[in-house]
């Protein structure tokens, strides 16, 4: 009788722009405390044109589980959508304002340790 070996666990990362009224609320604190929670590295951010901007890295399941969340928000929000954020914004050339509208964008190759507030 052979014994079954658990499969690894799939991990992913995303990186995620979420829309609404989502700076002023203690979005970016109760996104950290979430993440933490559920074992997700990454980082959360204000962005000048009112969106907040979150990178979560860990598995497929808790990661798809934060987004969930990053849609209810924290009390106070209204989030009106949770997009990813397009692979060219994500290269050093979409560093670009005039593309970007001011999106600062985490470099693929970026470690993260654990999950912070970035100001």
């Amino acid at each position: 009788m052979e014994a079954k070996t658990a499969a690894p666990e799939e991990k992913m990362k995303v990186h995620v722009l979420i829309n609404g009224k989502v700076q002023g609320v203690f979005f970016r604190a109760q996104t950290q405390k979430k993440a933490l929670s559920l074992g997700l590295k990454g980082w959360v951010r204000n962005n000048r044109d009112g969106q907040v901007e979150a990178v979560f890295a860990g598995s497929k399941e808790e990661v798809e589980e934060m987004i969930k969340w990053c849609w209810q928000g924290s009390a106070g929000s209204k989030v009106t959508s949770v997009k990813p954020v397009p692979a060219l914004r994500r290269t050093s050339e979409a560093l670009d304002p005039r593309r970007n509208a001011g999106i600062k964008s985490a470099k693929p190759e970026e470690e993260l340790r654990e999950f912070e507030i970035k100001y």
